[in-house]
C-alpha cells in the first residue's frame, strides 16, 4: 500500500501523485494544478511561457483532498493516495450494494453483484492505484443510488444528492459527463410525457450540467496558456474497418482485463433474465434502469466512436465508459430474475453466483501476470534508479535548482524522487536532445543505464556539451561546460582511480597474453604505434576479473572499455559482456553488441563503453568482463584498456 505508482500506466497514476504534491506547494490552488515538470509533454508551448508547471487536467477534486490529507498528517507518502482511492472505491460498492437490496430486497443479490464489481480485473487493479477513475465510479454509484430512490420515493433532497455525486464524477473524468447527461435526459423525459416539469429540479440539473461543461471550458483555456500532460485529443473511428481492426486489437490486448470468462457466463445469464422479462412483461420495477442504460448505451456508443482510437492503449478508458453501464445492465437483469418468493429469491442469487465464484482468484493471477517487469521495463528501472536518489541529489545542487532529466521516460518520476522541479526528455531522438540543451535548466540529470545508448550514441556531441559535476553510480548530475576541448567519456561518467585497470598498445607483449587471448602481434598499420593485435578465431577476449569482497564493495561499480578495431569482414557477434555471480550461479548478464558501432571494414574505428553493475559484496561474488567473439572471427585491435570504478 506504500508503494510508488509501478506497472501499467504507472506514467499516468505518478502524473496524478505529482498533481497532489503540486498543491503542496502552491498553496492550494485549486484552478491551477502543477506538477514537478515545467514544460507538460502532449500540448507543448516554449520553456519561457511554462516555468510554473501548469497543466490542463479534469478537475483535480481527489487530488486536492489528498494533499489536505498529506497537509494534515505530515506524511507525503504515496500510500494516502492509495488508502484515499481505496476506501473511496468501497464506500462506492457499499452503495452498489445498497442499490441492489433496495431494488430486489434480497440480502445475497447485493454480494453477488458487488463480487461481479470488484472481480473484475482491470477495476481491481486501480481500485488502490492513482487514477480518479475509480473514486468518479464511486460517485456515479452513489448518485445512482439517490436517483433511483428519487424516483421511488420522489423527495426531492434524493435528486438533488444524485446530482451532487454525479457532477463530482464528470468533474474528476470528463466521460461521467455521460451519466449526468443521462440522468437529464430522463428527467426531461418524464417532464414532457407528464406535461409539468419541477424548477428546482431543472435548477439542479443546469447548475450541475453548468459546472461539468464550465470546468471543461476552463480547462481548454489552460491547455492554451499551459499545455497539459493529459490526454484531451480526439482520436475517432471514422470508417467501419477501422471499427474491426480496433475492437479485434482491444480484445486480444484487453479482453481478459475487462471482463473474465466467468463474468461474461454471468452476464449471459442476467441478459437472459431481460429477455424474459420483456418477452413476460412483468419488469415494471426495472423500467427506470433500463431506459437510464438506453440512454447511456447511445452517450457511450458515441463518446467511443470519438476517442475510440485511445482505447488500444489505456485499458482504464473501460472503467470511464462502459464498466458502469455493464453493472446497471446487471442490475436490471437480476431484477428481472428476482422471483417474489424470498426463499426463491435467495436459491436464485446462489445460482447466479455460481459463475462468480472463482472470479477474485482468477482475476488476481491476471494481474499478477500483469505486473511481471524486468530490465526490458525502462519505466520500472528509471524508478530504481532514482528512488534514493534525494540525499545525493541535496548534497550536489540546491534544492531551487531546476534540472533536465534527459532519459526519464515518464513526465515525472525522477522529479517525484528527487523533489525538484524541471524538464523531461522521454525520447532522446537526435533533435528532442539537441532542443532540450537549449532550454532554461540548471543542471541536467542522466542515468548511467542508458547514457551510452540512448544518450550519447544518439548525440555524440553532448560529451562535450555537459561537465559532471557527481555521480553516485546511477545517475550523473551535470552543468553546461564552457571548456570546449573534448574530454574522455570516463570524464563525461565522473570515473576516477579505477580499482583495476589493464592496457595494452601492443608494442610490448610482455604480461599481457593472459589478458587479452590475443594469438598474434602485427606491424600490419597499427593504429598508432609500430604494432597491433590480430585476433585469430578466439572466442573469449580481454578478461578481467575479481571479487567485490576483497575490495569491500557494496554499491555500483562502473566498468570501462576503450579500444580501437579494425575489422576484416562483418562481424555482427561481437559483444562486450558484464556478469556477476555468487558461488558460480550468474545472477547478472548484460551484453552490449559491438557491431552497431562498426559501420566500415578495413579502417580503424574506436569503441568506448561505460557499463555499470550492482554487486552486493557478499562472499563468494564474482565479477567478470570480457569480448565475446562469438563468430571467432579474426580482427585487429590496438590502444585498449580496460577498468573497473
Amino acid at each position: 500500500m506504500d508503494g510508488f505508482p509501478r506497472y501499467f500506466h504507472s506514467w499516468t497514476q505518478s502524473d496524478r501523485y505529482a498533481i497532489s504534491m503540486g498543491f503542496l506547494n502552491n498553496g492550494f490552488d485549486l484552478l491551477h494544478p502543477r506538477t514537478y515538470n515545467l514544460l507538460p509533454g502532449l500540448q507543448t508551448n516554449s520553456p519561457e511561457n511554462c516555468q510554473e508547471g501548469i497543466t490542463a487536467v479534469d478537475c483535480p477534486i481527489h487530488e486536492f483532498a489528498i494533499a489536505g490529507i498529506m497537509k494534515a498528517t505530515d506524511n507525503t507518502s504515496p500510500q494516502v493516495f492509495r488508502w484515499y482511492t481505496l476506501i473511496y472505491g468501497c464506500v462506492g460498492l457499499i452503495f452498489l450494494a445498497l442499490l441492489v437490496l433496495e431494488t430486489t430486497n434480497s440480502y445475497l443479490l447485493p454480494l453477488v453483484l458487488v463480487l461481479f464489481a470488484i472481480s473484475t480485473p482491470v477495476y481491481m487493479h486501480y481500485l488502490n492505484g492513482f487514477l480518479p477513475t475509480i473514486p468518479s465510479i464511486s460517485n456515479a454509484l452513489i448518485g445512482y443510488y439517490f436517483y433511483f430512490k428519487f424516483l421511488r420515493e420522489k423527495r426531492l433532497k434524493f435528486i438533488y444528492l444524485s446530482i451532487i455525486f454525479l457532477t463530482l464524477a464528470a468533474l474528476a473524468r470528463l466521460p461521467f459527463s455521460i451519466f449526468l447527461i443521462a440522468v437529464a435526459c430522463q428527467q426531461t423525459y418524464g417532464w414532457v410525457i407528464n406535461k409539468q416539469y419541477s424548477r428546482r429540479q431543472l435548477i439542479a440539473l443546469v447548475v450541475g450540467l453548468g459546472t461539468a461543461a464550465g470546468y471543461s471550458g476552463y480547462n481548454q483555456l489552460l491547455i492554451q496558456n499551459y499545455g497539459t500532460a493529459f490526454l484531451f485529443q480526439l482520436r475517432p473511428i471514422d470508417s467501419w474497418e477501422v471499427f474491426i481492426e480496433l475492437w479485434n486489437e482491444v480484445q486480444e490486448r484487453w479482453g481478459a482485463i475487462y471482463l473474465s470468462l466467468h463474468q461474461l457466463m454471468f452476464l449471459g445469464l442476467v441478459i437472459t433474465g431481460i429477455i424474459i422479462g420483456l418477452v413476460r412483461n412483468f419488469w415494471f420495477g426495472v423500467r427506470p434502469i433500463l431506459f437510464q442504460a438506453l440512454i447511456i448505451f447511445a452517450g457511450l456508443t458515441i463518446y467511443t466512436v470519438l476517442i475510440g482510437l485511445q482505447f488500444r492503449e489505456h485499458d482504464y478508458y473501460f472503467l470511464d465508459t462502459w464498466f458502469l453501464w455493464v453493472i446497471l445492465v446487471a442490475l436490471a437483469g437480476i431484477k428481472c430474475l428476482s422471483p417474489s418468493n424470498w426463499v426463491a429469491k435467495e436459491i436464485m442469487a446462489l445460482a447466479c453466483a455460481i459463475p462468480l465464484f472463482f472470479t477474485p482468484v482468477a482475476a488476481k493471477q491476471r494481474l499478477s501476470e500483469r505486473q511481471i517487469t524486468g530490465w526490458w521495463d525502462r519505466r520500472e528501472m528509471t524508478r530504481l534508479n532514482f528512488q534514493y536518489t534525494l540525499d545525493f541529489v541535496n548534497q550536489t545542487i540546491p534544492k531551487d535548482a531546476k534540472l533536465l532529466v534527459i532519459d526519464s521516460y515518464t513526465s515525472n518520476v525522477p522529479l517525484l524522487f528527487m523533489k525538484r522541479y524541471g524538464y523531461t526528455v522521454m525520447n532522446t531522438k537526435r533533435e528532442n536532445l539537441v532542443e532540450a540543451l537549449n532550454w532554461p535548466y540548471d543542471y541536467v540529470v542522466i542515468q548511467h543505464e542508458w547514457m551510452r545508448t540512448d544518450v550519447i550514441d544518439q548525440y555524440p556531441e553532448i560529451v562535450n556539451k555537459l561537465k559532471n559535476i557527481g555521480t553516485n553510480g546511477i545517475i550523473s548530475i551535470f552543468e553546461r561546460r564552457g571548456n570546449s576541448q573534448p574530454q574522455s567519456l570516463e570524464d563525461f561518467y565522473g570515473l576516477s582511480s579505477p580499482i583495476i585497470s589493464k592496457q595494452s598498445q601492443f608494442e610490448d607483449t610482455t604480461n599481457v597474453v593472459n589478458w587479452t587471448q590475443v594469438t598474434n602481434y602485427t606491424s600490419e598499420h597499427p593504429q598508432s604505434g609500430t604494432a597491433c593485435g590480430k585476433i585469430r578465431e578466439n572466442e573469449f577476449l580481454f578478461t578481467i576479473e575479481f571479487d567485490p569482497c576483497k575490495y569491500n564493495i557494496d554499491a555500483e561499480i562502473s566498468v570501462s572499455f576503450t579500444g580501437w578495431f579494425k575489422q576484416r569482414e562483418k562481424n555482427k557477434e561481437l559483444h562486450f559482456v558484464l556478469t556477476s555471480s555468487v558461488d558460480d550461479e550468474l545472477c547478472t548478464y548484460k551484453s552490449t553488441e559491438l557491431s552497431r558501432y562498426f559501420n566500415q571494414i578495413d579502417k580503424w574505428q574506436k569503441i568506448e563503453l561505460v557499463k555499470n553493475l550492482s554487486v552486493a559484496n557478499i562472499q563468494g561474488e564474482h565479477i567478470k568482463a570480457f569480448i565475446w567473439n562469438n563468430e571467432e572471427k579474426s580482427f585487429l585491435v590496438d590502444n585498449v584498456k580496460l577498468s573497473i570504478y
